[in-house]
């Protein structure tokens, strides 16, 4: 007859979970602090006397039953059930039930006070003996000891409700490096900003530590605020002229970009009839990638600006919710989205080519917006009738009156930010310049400097230095141009090798899986010769499709047809592209109806034409991957002695205004859908260059003009033929 026996539990597990889950004093310390922002606190006091450690917060407080089911139950999963906070709706930072016990390592004994206003009658005074709960022999029978008692005591910032744990008989020596530690545990649960908004509660929690040592104090708040140190580049701004009636009102915003190293450059800007009367700000970018600096890691630095990042106003010194990075109302995201190259707002000077490729997102954005709206109802009211509009909040809801005022402090800081782009932009190409070879612009500036120094007289010497620098600029040009001759060739094979190659992976990868499965069947089947046969015949199709694959590669397997210059009729060539890419167009109906069956090409090589046709191809191709319709046509028109050859699809489409940036290297624009990804083909944006040098080299323009009706995108390439 079987019995039953039951497991027990040593109450020393208490300290065995408490050491070896948390392990570190200022960890379970932060334990504590992340207690109260589940409990929905909005301040928590750290006060530290040395022998003795309080946490108090504003939360909601624990009922007996909740201090019994939740904090007395080791383990309790009521975190990882319930996920957010009761009333903010917090995601919750625990879910393990056993930080609690943590506390073991800070003290000998713990006191908790706890009142949960409207939801208990009573509050709720708790004391722990550690030592005595851990020699209690069983688990169950370790206890607390606990008094409801009249909820008279206030707990932080004076609150009604709230926790408050007190750690007696301090187990170890704090010292401000473990302060310090202490904040690099909580410190993403503090926002950049303290905010004293009653509408926006869930975002503010704010953690002081008070001590009567200051190097403690100073080493918390040091670490506390450190994410905000991890800056690249700030923009500080104020309008320092408002401007007035003798002015018209033009008002004068000045501007400092400071870099990590050091360096500044300054500059201003007007706001024509400026409805504003008083605004700084600071603007902080962040590089939230590498090592980070003070021990902060890149991806809670990462996370914390995606939730806190932005440009945030203040009202005379409460924040308003317009800001932050969910708001967007710079733009940012927007202008990202529809990637815009060039700032509408800077003058054409201070204009760099893909410069707003550098625009921060909010999420790599911090900064202050200053504002008073009792100044701007002062300041406004001796404008004249036509500049009424001011800053001033709605009547309703904490936020700005969308109108011509905020329409200009959108401006003025965005602005600011425009020029740190196209600063950034055009620093970088310096960069590049400084490190780019000699050119024949270089003889063309010498032999410019030579003739303006002996303008007055040209002597004997001069004009031998003038012919000596020439045929040095002569000499270059001629080998440049032989030289740009072989890399448009070579680069038309690399071209043809390099899309070839993916193309084999692409389709390798699903002839080795074949291989494999079929591999296992004649494994499993050995025994029976007559099942094998099928297997057999699965494999012998296998390598004569692999064989087939390779004949991508025919242009570049003949010496002729890399090397030699001649004009070769183009159906023919598209023809044999369109059986040599196969599968690779899939799906993609190949259209030559408008193609002039005799249409020649201007002299270049085989491969060079064909490199360009595999590019725009598998372009088209790529664009059309998520639509229904794949419709590609390659058409030709002939106006006098000009020829265009027109390649239209139906696929995403292109920006007009920014078209000519996808002939630049590494401009890969096109998005797919995440499920249809894995399909594209392609590689690092060079396509579309390649394809320029190599009609250029062969005296062909080639462009994006406005698409052919019934398609998205047709790409031209033209010559004239008296030329051709």
């Amino acid at each position: 007859m079987s019995a039953e026996i039951h497991f027990t539990v040593d109450s020393r597990l208490i300290r065995e979970l408490g050491e070896r889950l948390v392990g570190k004093p200022y960890v379970a310390l932060a334990e504590l602090i992340k207690n109260s922002y589940d409990a929905d606190a909005n301040l928590v006091n750290v006060d530290f006397t040395g022998d003795c450690i309080v946490v108090s917060d504003d939360g909601v407080g624990m009922t007996l039953a909740e201090f019994r089911d939740r904090w007395m139950r080791i383990g309790s999963p009521h975190k990882e059930a319930e996920r957010e906070s009761p009333t903010l709706h917090r995601p919750l930072t625990g879910s393990k039930g056993v930080g609690r016990l943590a506390t073991q390592l800070l003290a000998e004994q713990l006191e908790v006070t706890t009142y949960a206003g409207d939801r208990a009658h009573s509050a709720l005074q708790v004391e722990v003996d550690w030592s005595e709960a851990a020699s209690a022999g069983e688990l169950t029978h370790a206890m607390a000891r606990y008094n409801e008692v009249e909820p008279t005591m206030s707990f932080a910032g004076g609150a009604a409700s709230g926790t408050s744990v007190t750690l007696v008989g301090l187990r170890h020596e704090w010292s401000p490096r473990d302060f310090e530690q202490l904040a690099r545990e909580v410190w993403s649960l503090q926002p950049p900003f303290r905010s004293t908004l009653a509408s926006d509660p869930s975002s503010r929690f704010q953690i002081n530590l008070r001590s009567s040592d200051t190097s403690i104090t100073a080493a918390f708040e040091g670490q506390l605020t450190r994410a905000l140190e991890l800056w690249d580049a700030r923009l500080i701004g104020a309008i320092t002229d408002p401007g007035d009636e003798s002015n018209d009102y033009e008002a004068t915003v000045s501007l400092t970009l400071e870099h990590r190293d050091g360096s500044q450059e300054s500059t201003s800007y007007t706001i024509e009839r400026c409805l504003i009367g008083e605004l700084d700000f600071e603007l902080r970018i962040f590089k939230l990638e590498g090592k980070q600096a003070y021990g902060i890691k890149v991806g809670e630095a990462r996370e914390y600006f995606r939730e806190y990042g932005g440009a945030h106003i203040y009202d005379a010194g409460f924040r308003i919710p317009l800001g932050g990075p969910e708001s967007d109302w710079l733009r940012l995201e927007f202008d990202h989205a529809h990637r815009l190259s060039r700032s509408r707002l800077l003058p054409p000077n201070l204009n760099v080519a893909n410069g707003l490729n550098f625009l921060p997102t909010n999420s790599r954005l911090w900064g202050v917006v200053n504002i008073d709206t009792a100044t701007e109802r002062r300041v406004a009211s001796d404008r004249p009738p036509e500049l009424e509009d001011r800053l001033e909040i709605q009547i309703s809801r904490d936020r700005l009156v969308d109108n011509k005022a905020l329409e200009q402090l959108r401006y003025a800081v965005r602005w600011a930010l425009d020029f740190y782009a196209h600063r950034t932009a055009w620093n970088q190409l310096q960069t590049t310049l400084r490190r780019a070879p000699v050119t024949p612009a270089d003889f063309g500036e010498r032999i410019a400097a030579l003739l303006d120094k002996y303008s007055a007289s040209i002597p004997e010497r001069a004009r031998q230095e003038v012919e000596s620098e020439l045929t040095k600029a002569i000499n270059f040009v001629k080998n440049t141009a032989a030289q740009q001759r072989g890399e448009s060739a070579l680069l038309a094979s690399l071209a043809t090798a390099g899309i070839s190659a993916l193309a084999i992976d692409h389709e390798m990868r699903h002839q080795f899986n074949t291989l494999e499965a079929l591999s296992d069947d004649l494994g499993e089947l050995s025994h029976i010769s007559d099942r094998m046969r099928q297997p057999a015949s699965d494999l012998a199709a296998w390598v004569s499709n692999t064989r087939d694959l390779l004949a991508i590669f025919a242009p570049l397997r003949e010496e002729v047809d890399r090397t030699e210059q001649r004009r070769f009729v183009l159906k023919p060539l598209l023809l044999d592209l369109q059986v040599r890419l196969g599968d690779l167009l899939r799906g993609v109906r190949l259209d030559l109806e408008w193609l002039n069956d005799d249409l020649v090409m201007p002299a270049a090589s085989y491969a060079a034409w064909s490199s360009v046709f595999q590019n725009l191809l598998m372009n088209a191709s790529n664009a059309m991957l998520d639509n229904r319709v794949k419709h590609l046509q390659i058409a030709s028109t002939e106006k006098g002695p000009r020829v265009s050859l027109l390649v239209s699809d139906t696929g995403v489409g292109v920006d007009l205004e920014e078209a000519e940036e996808l002939f630049e290297p590494f401009q890969r624009r096109l998005e797919i859908s995440r499920d249809r990804r894995q399909l594209g083909l392609g590689g690092m944006g060079l396509g579309l260059t390649i394809v320029k040098i190599i009609c250029e080299s062969a005296s062909t323009s080639v462009r994006f003009i406005p698409p052919r009706e019934g398609f998205s995108t047709t790409c031209e390439i033209a010559w004239d033929e008296q030329e051709g």
